[in-house]
């Protein structure tokens, strides 16, 4: 039990030191992968993906998360876009398979974080 527990924070757990080499973010809570939390009143938010230097929207339960939360896309843009430099290039998504990974992982991490307050509790 303690394993799957170090698993789930270890998933949503802010990625600073594992920014691939030649990315830039403009502010630590941009790093951070997306987190619905594990409560279920669920809000229309954005959050900012750096490896497409995108802003995605999810859905946010209301409690928990992380910093990487905004309730407009335009504040997420500001706050997190990183305008490209013209030496280098940027990942692009390959297609919808690409996207339908990452709301496939929001998925995984709200999993977890629901299990974990239901084992905490």
């Amino acid at each position: 039990m303690y394993l799957y527990l170090t698993i789930g924070q270890l998933l949503v757990a802010p990625v600073a030191g594992l920014v691939p080499q030649g990315f830039t973010v403009r502010q630590p809570k941009c790093i951070y992968l997306v987190d619905p939390g594990p409560c279920k009143d669920w809000v229309k938010v954005w959050g900012f993906d750096y490896l497409t230097n995108r802003c995605i929207f999810y859905y946010y339960g209301g409690c928990g998360g992380n910093p990487n939360r905004f309730y407009t896309k335009a504040e997420c843009l500001e706050t997190c876009r990183v305008y490209d430099d013209p030496n280098h290039t940027r990942r692009k998504p390959d297609d919808d398979s690409d996207m339908l990974r990452r709301t496939s992982m929001i998925g995984i991490i709200s999993i977890c974080n629901r299990v974990n307050s239901k084992i905490i509790k």
